[in-house]
C-alpha cells in the first residue's frame, strides 16, 4: 500500500512538472488527465483504507479491553470463592478442635472423678482393714507375719498403725511389696518385719 501511494505521488509530481513546463497554455493531454484522476482515486482509496484500519484497530482494542475486564472479573470471582472456601475450612477446623477439646475436658473430668472414687474406696478399705487389724491379738499378729498367715493389705495396715518411724515404715512396706509374690523370699522379709515390730 505504501509503495502504491509513492508511485501515485510520483505520477502526480511528474504531471505537475510537465504542466509547469508548458506554461499552463497547452491543454493537458488525455493520458495525463487520466493519471491525475487515478491519483486522486488512489489517494482517496488509501485514505479510506487507513480510516477503516484505524476503525478496526480501535474496535479490536475495545474488544481486547472488554475481554481483559471479563477475565479480571472471572479471576476476582475465583479468588473470592477460594477465600470463602478457605474461611469455611478454617471455621470447620476450629469447630473440630473445639469439639476435641471439649471431649478431652470431659474425659479428664471423668478420669478425675474415677480417681477420687478409687481413692475414697481405697481409704475406706484401708480404714476397715486398719480397724480389723487393731482388734487382732498378739498371737494373730505374729501369725499375720508368717508365710502361712501373710496378708499383704492387713500387714501394711498394721505397719501404718505401729510405732515405727516414717523411714522404717516405708522400708518395711517396700520390702514386703517387693516379695509378696515371691514365697521363696517372703519368709526372710517377714522375719525381719517381726523383729522391727517386736512381734
Amino acid at each position: 500500500m505504501r509503495q502504491a501511494i509513492l508511485i501515485v505521488g510520483a505520477i502526480v509530481l511528474l504531471g505537475v512538472l510537465v504542466f509547469g513546463m508548458r506554461g499552463g497554455q497547452e491543454p493537458v493531454p488525455a493520458p495525463m488527465e487520466n493519471a491525475g484522476a487515478e491519483a486522486d482515486a488512489a489517494a482517496e482509496s488509501a485514505g479510506d483504507t487507513l480510516e477503516r484500519a484505524a476503525d478496526d484497530a480501535a474496535a479490536a482494542g475495545r474488544e481486547a479491553m472488554d475481554q481483559a475486564g471479563e477475565a479480571a472479573g472471572t479471576a476476582m470471582d475465583a479468588i473470592s470463592d477460594a477465600a470463602g472456601k478457605a474461611a469455611e475450612t478454617v471455621e470447620g477446623a476450629a469447630e473440630a478442635v473445639s469439639d476435641v477439646a471439649k471431649d478431652a475436658m470431659a474425659s479428664a473430668e471423668g478420669a478425675v472423678e474415677e480417681a477420687h472414687a478409687a481413692a475414697d474406696a481405697a481409704a475406706q478399705n484401708a480404714a476397715g482393714t486398719g480397724a480389723e487389724v487393731a482388734r487382732l491379738s498378739d498371737e494373730e499378729l505374729r501369725e499375720l507375719f508368717t508365710v502361712e498367715g501373710f496378708d499383704y493389705d492387713r500387714a501394711v495396715a498394721y505397719i501404718e498403725q505401729s510405732d515405727l518411724g516414717f523411714a522404717a515404715k516405708e522400708a518395711t512396706k517396700s520390702a514386703l511389696a517387693s516379695v509378696k509374690d515371691a514365697p521363696d523370699q517372703l519368709a526372710a522379709v517377714l522375719e525381719e518385719a517381726r523383729e522391727r515390730l517386736g512381734l
